[in-house]
C-alpha cells in the first residue's frame, strides 16, 4: 500500500483542487473522509481519501484528472457508493471524484424514445420520469432509488428483469467519457460501438462517463405478479427451467430461499409463508391477453412441478409488496448477522438445481448461515455468506465459504459476477473466467488509456 503523502502536499493538492473546482466541493474533513473509505459491502474497509471533489461538470472533470496526471495523483471515480464488490473504495489515499452533484436529467425525447443523463442520474428517479411518457427504463437494480446511472454504467448493472428485457449495456446509445489527460470522448453506439463497449462495465477503470444516453421502451400495458410457495428448495429451482422451457419468457423469475423470507416477513411483515423452503415470484407481461395466458401457464407448471400454492396478485398494491419483499432481502439479512459477503455467481440454466444444493452444502460444511436468493431466470444468484466479523473465527470461515461458492460456480460452467463487477473482492478469481491471454490483451487497453495506472488503481484489473 503506498504511503500517506506529506501534511504538506496534502494541503497543497486539496488548495490546488478548490481552485480548479472551488472550495465548497473539496471536502477535507476526516470524518466526512471516513464516509468515502467504503461502500456497501460491510466488510470492506479502506481508507480515507486524500480529499473527495464533487465536480458540477464536464469541464471540472477534465481539469481534476489533468490535475491527477500531471501531479501522479490515482483517482477513484464514485457515484452514490451502493457497489457491492469494493470498486469505489480507496485503498491508499488517493483522490475521490464525486459524481453525484452532476446529476441532471436533461432530456427525455419521447417520439425518440432516448433519454440524456448526468451521471449522478438516481436509476429509480430517471424510471419515474420517463413512466408519465409511457415509456420504461427496463435495467432496475435492487438499489435504483439510490443507485446512480453512472454507476450503473460502470457496473453494467442489471436487475430482476434482466431475463427479458436486458441489462445496461442493452439500453446505453452513447457516452460522454473523460479520459485521464482531460480528453472528452463523445461515442455513440452506431458509429464507435466496439469502443463504447468497452467503457461499460469498465468500473471506472479507463475513464470517467460525465454523460449517458439511454434508449426507451414502450411500458408493457400489462403485468401480472405471481407467488409460487415451494415446499422444497429443489422444486423451486427445477421450475424456473420447466417454464422457460415451455417457451415463456416471464419480465423476471425471482427465488428467495428460507432464510431470506424469514428475514424478510420479520422485516416488512408482508404475510409470506414460513414453512416452505423457497419461494418464486414471477411476473409476467404484454397486452392484457398475453400477461394473463402467460400468468395462467405459470402457475399451472408451478403446480405441477411441487409448488403448494400460487397466488397472483389481485392489485397493483399487492403487486407491488412482491417486489417491496424482494428488494427488502439485503436490508434484512442483518436480523441473522451484522456481517456478509454477498456473492454475485451466474451459472447456466441447467446447473441452477445443482448450484442451489452446493450453496446449502457448503453452509453446512463451514457452519455458517448462507442465504440464497437472485435472479433464477438468467441464473444469476446472490448467495450471502453470513457471520460477525466479531468472531474472528466464524468470519474466516464465512471467506472460506465464500470462496467455495466461486468455485462450485465455476466449476458448474458458471462465471465470478453477473453484475455487481469484480472490484476489490474478486480480482483474485478472474483467471478462473479469463484465460491469459485475454488478461494481456485487457491490460494493453487500459495501458493505452491510463499509462500511469491512475484510475481506479488495485480494482478489476490490478
Amino acid at each position: 500500500m503506498t504511503a500517506a503523502p506529506s501534511p504538506s502536499a496534502t494541503a497543497a493538492a486539496r488548495r490546488d483542487l478548490g481552485r480548479l473546482v472551488g472550495s465548497e466541493r473539496v471536502i477535507t474533513e476526516p470524518a466526512a473522509l471516513f464516509g468515502y473509505s467504503y461502500d456497501s459491502t460491510t466488510v470492506l474497509r479502506g481508507t480515507p481519501p486524500l480529499a473527495v471533489v464533487q465536480p458540477a461538470e464536464t469541464r471540472q472533470v477534465a481539469a481534476v484528472l489533468r490535475y491527477a496526471n500531471t501531479h501522479d495523483l490515482p483517482v477513484i471515480p464514485r457515484g452514490s457508493g451502493t457497489g457491492l464488490s469494493g470498486g469505489c473504495v480507496p485503498l491508499a489515499h488517493e483522490l475521490v471524484l464525486d459524481l453525484s452533484r452532476i446529476n441532471r436529467l436533461r432530456a427525455v425525447e419521447t417520439t425518440r424514445r432516448r433519454a440524456i443523463a448526468e451521471p449522478g442520474v438516481l436509476t429509480g428517479d430517471l424510471l419515474t420520469a420517463v413512466t408519465p411518457a409511457g415509456l420504461f427504463y427496463p435495467p432496475d437494480p435492487s438499489s435504483l432509488k439510490v443507485s446512480s446511472l453512472g454507476g450503473n454504467v460502470a457496473e453494467n448493472a442489471g436487475g430482476p428483469r434482466g431475463l427479458k428485457y436486458g441489462v445496461t449495456q442493452d439500453y446505453v446509445q452513447a457516452l460522454e467519457v473523460v479520459l485521464l489527460d482531460g480528453e472528452v470522448l463523445s461515442l455513440r453506439r452506431e458509429e464507435d460501438g466496439d469502443v463504447l463497449a468497452l467503457f461499460i462495465g469498465s468500473e471506472g477503470t479507463l475513464g470517467v462517463v460525465t454523460l449517458v444516453e439511454v434508449r426507451l421502451i414502450p411500458t408493457p400495458p400489462a403485468r401480472r405478479a405471481l407467488l409460487a410457495v415451494f415446499p422444497e428448495l429443489a422444486a423451486a429451482t427445477r421450475t424456473v427451467s420447466i417454464i422457460l422451457r415451455e417457451g415463456i419468457t416471464p419480465a423476471l423469475i425471482e427465488l428467495m430461499d428460507d432464510i431470506a423470507i424469514h428475514c424478510v416477513e420479520a422485516y416488512r411483515g408482508l404475510g409470506l409463508p414460513l414453512d416452505v423452503e423457497a419461494i418464486l415470484l414471477i411476473e409476467t407481461d404484454g397486452d392484457e391477453r398475453a400477461a394473463d395466458r402467460d400468468a395462467a401457464r405459470v402457475r399451472d407448471l408451478c403446480m405441477a412441478a411441487g409448488a403448494r400454492e400460487v397466488r397472483l396478485a389481485a392489485t397493483a398494491d399487492e403487486a407491488e409488496a412482491l417486489w417491496t419483499a424482494r428488494r427488502s432481502i439485503t436490508g434484512a439479512l442483518g436480523r441473522v448477522r451484522p456481517d456478509k459477503i454477498g456473492e454475485d455467481i451466474c451459472v447456466p440454466r441447467p446447473a441452477i438445481p445443482t448450484m442451489a444444493r452446493r450453496v446449502k452444502e457448503i453452509g453446512r460444511e463451514y457452519d455458517v448461515p448462507v442465504v440464497l436468493f437472485g435472479h433464477a431466470g438468467d441464473g444469476n444468484l446472490h448467495p450471502n455468506v453470513l457471520f460477525s466479523s466479531l468472531d474472528a473465527d466464524e468470519r474466516q470461515r464465512g471467506e472460506a465459504a465464500a470462496d467455495a461458492i466461486i468455485a462450485a460456480a465455476t466449476e458448474l460452467g458458471g462465471v465470478i459476477s453477473g453484475e455487481h463487477g469484480v472490484g476489490i473482492m474478486k480480482r483474485k478469481f478472474m483467471p478462473l473466467n479469463v484465460d491469459p491471454a485475454t488478461m494481456a490483451l485487457m491490460h494493453t487497453f487500459k495501458r493505452a488509456v491510463d499509462p500511469k495506472g491512475l484510475l481506479n488503481p488495485g480494482k478489476l484489473l490490478a
